[in-house]
């Protein structure tokens, strides 16, 4: 199928972005609507992308070894994000040519960090001191361009809680990505979620047995038993769950470091190819790419105020 103007500018931006949140999107959506008279309705950019677009973009990009899913984030269950993902097993130093080695190293161990603890989660002076440990020679200054541009690129974010600009999680994108990867090698790490039975990671565990769920499937399943007037029991073992957990799923807190880039995405909407036969190379291109290995010099150490 060859896919129209707007819709090879769509493909061009996921593959260059990797993911969107839903605002971005809608924004996205609108600067396209006002290049290409598009007949989108104010408020209607998600409906028409998800039931009109959707489809015919990942019947295209599919046999390339690509899908765009959505999908909400763990940790913050209001937040839906727009994730275009490799439907092989990546390893994240192969994802794409523009991550060095020292980059994919302290990625790979920022992972370990994070699914070994039980919290899986870890701090930025824990990976910084575990690269370190591993011989990785590094500034401090360049660690944190390193985790800013993890944050930037959404394969990370901050956690909730107590302390939680120090707090890293995994982001949405690099879970749904690296699903199978962080299945098979942390198996007994993991968890999966009792409703759509998907990878879990960090959500919300029922306090009389085993049962976990994401966030945002609780948020369905317990609104769809209060407006039965139900009793809010677990999905697994029916005992009422303590109504402090349910009311967390009320009190989301507000997130300072994950900004949505909306000043930038109407800009760069208009730089991408346009033509039939770019996207189908650049998509094959990405999905036959392999590491850029980059050799970096020592600099003098400075103090970044971890």
């Amino acid at each position: 199928m060859v896919l129209n103007e707007t819709l090879q500018q769509l493909v061009q931006y996921f593959l260059h972005h990797g993911a969107l949140s839903e605002q971005e999107l809608i924004e996205l959506l609108e600067s396209l609507r006002d290049r290409y008279d598009l007949k989108i309705k104010a408020n209607d950019e998600i409906k028409i992308f998800t039931n009109q677009y959707l489809p015919k973009i990942n019947e295209n990009i599919n046999p390339y070894g690509f899908d765009i899913k959505c999908v909400h984030s763990e940790e913050y269950e209001n937040d839906v994000y727009y994730c275009c993902v490799q439907n092989l097993k990546p390893i994240f130093a192969k994802m794409d040519v523009s991550y060095t080695e020292k980059e994919a190293a302290i990625f790979e161990k920022m992972l370990e960090l994070i699914l070994l603890n039980d919290s899986h989660s870890t701090t930025t002076r824990e990976i910084f001191e575990a690269v370190l440990g591993n011989g990785l020679k590094i500034t401090k200054n360049d660690f944190n361009d390193v985790i800013t541009r993890f944050r930037k690129e959404k394969w990370i974010e901050s956690g909730r809680g107590r302390d939680a600009d120090n707090l890293i999680i995994l982001h949405i994108r690099a879970i749904t990505e690296m699903s199978s990867f962080i299945t098979d090698t942390y198996k007994d790490e993991v968890y999966a979620c009792k409703l759509c039975s998907r990878l879990l990671l960090r959500g919300l565990r029922c306090p009389n047995c085993s049962c976990f769920l994401h966030r945002s499937c609780g948020v369905k399943y317990f609104k769809n038993l209060s407006m039965q007037k139900s009793k809010m029991s677990c999905p697994s073992c029916k005992q009422e769950w303590d109504q402090l957990i349910l009311n967390d799923l009320d009190d989301e807190p507000e997130k300072e470091n994950d900004q949505p880039r909306s000043s930038s995405l109407k800009r760069q909407s208009t730089t991408v190819a346009t033509t039939s036969s770019r996207t189908s190379a650049t998509t094959s291109s990405r999905a036959r790419s392999t590491r850029r290995i980059v050799s970096d010099e020592d600099e003098n150490d400075e103090n970044n105020g971890f």
